[in-house]
């Protein structure tokens, strides 16, 4: 007789894959003046660049777009990090030349820009170099200036694990620890995205080029930005202190600094259903005025 066997768990569904690209959403390389960016566009309305995190690409802006309401999201994979080449934007103000170029080539005048954690290094550029395009600057758990040493030793040794380690870690933490961290099924299936991004062999170079940029942010001229500016920060971000962007508030003229009480460095995400709504008023108000 043969024994009726259990279905397999996602867990053992996916043991032995380690090394097989993730399934990510469809995406467009762009060959710009600049460089070729790979990028990609959900909803509709007024654009809203998405400059993802050290260790994204397209598809992490692609949950970040999830967050808007009534405007249009362009994803893009930053330099170095999946389809983008290293030589589209190695520096934050290049990278930024290049989303401009970006939006020329999808005939796009102006648009808001929100730079996540390393990928408000170049968004803040995008505000500084380009103000003419930008109409609103969103910097979420930003770096400003050089992280502290402790927050860069995390990502050197993250960035340096072999693929087939990075993938059972990230499967132990979609697994088993985003369970435990976070109740709201909606808002876990969003955050699955920061972990699974493997084989991060595909993304290497980028986090090595951020890591090599850090320092680019020192001595930026954060009150000669002049667009309309919101700032949110975790109170509880490990890597990136909420001191950075409280001090980047006070000299960015009229700038919002909204702080998330218990929030952490996936704030944005984690506390989505506190942040949308404020997101989308300020998004909002300065596509209206």
């Amino acid at each position: 007789m043969m024994e009726s066997l259990s279905p397999p768990t996602p867990f053992q569904m996916e043991m032995g894959v380690y090394n097989q690209p993730m399934q990510r959403p469809q995406s467009q390389l762009m060959q710009t003046p600049s460089g070729a960016i790979e990028f990609a566009t959900q909803s509709e309305g007024a654009a809203v660049i998405l400059s993802h995190g050290t260790g994204g690409g397209y598809d992490q802006g692609l949950v970040l777009a999830k967050l808007l309401n009534g405007f249009q999201g362009i994803a893009v994979s930053r330099a170095g990090y999946l389809r983008t080449p290293l030589d589209t934007g190695r520096s934050p103000a290049e990278l930024a030349d290049t989303y401009a170029a970006l939006l020329d080539s999808l005939h796009i005048e102006k648009a808001a820009i929100l730079g996540l954690s390393a990928g408000g290094m170049s968004a803040a550029q995008f505000a500084l170099r380009h103000p003419d395009r930008c109409l609103a600057l969103v910097l979420a758990d930003a770096i400003t200036k050089a992280p502290p040493k402790s927050s860069a030793k995390i990502v050197e040794t993250a960035n340096s694990l072999p693929d087939w380690l990075a993938w059972l870690v990230t499967r132990l933490a979609v697994h088993i620890g985003l369970p435990l961290m976070v109740r709201d099924a909606a808002t876990r299936s969003m955050m699955r995205v920061f972990f699974e991004n493997n084989p991060i062999s595909k993304r290497r170079a980028g986090v090595q080029n951020d890591l090599a940029q850090v320092h680019a942010m020192d001595d930026f001229n954060w009150e000669n930005i002049r667009v309309p500016t919101l700032l949110i920060h975790g109170d509880k971000d490990n890597l990136i202190p909420l001191e950075y962007s409280q001090g980047v508030a006070r000299r960015i003229p009229n700038a919002e600094l909204i702080v998330i009480k218990g929030g952490g460095h996936e704030c944005l995400v984690s506390h989505q259903r506190e942040i949308a709504p404020k997101l989308n008023a300020f998004l909002a108000k300065q596509v209206l005025s």
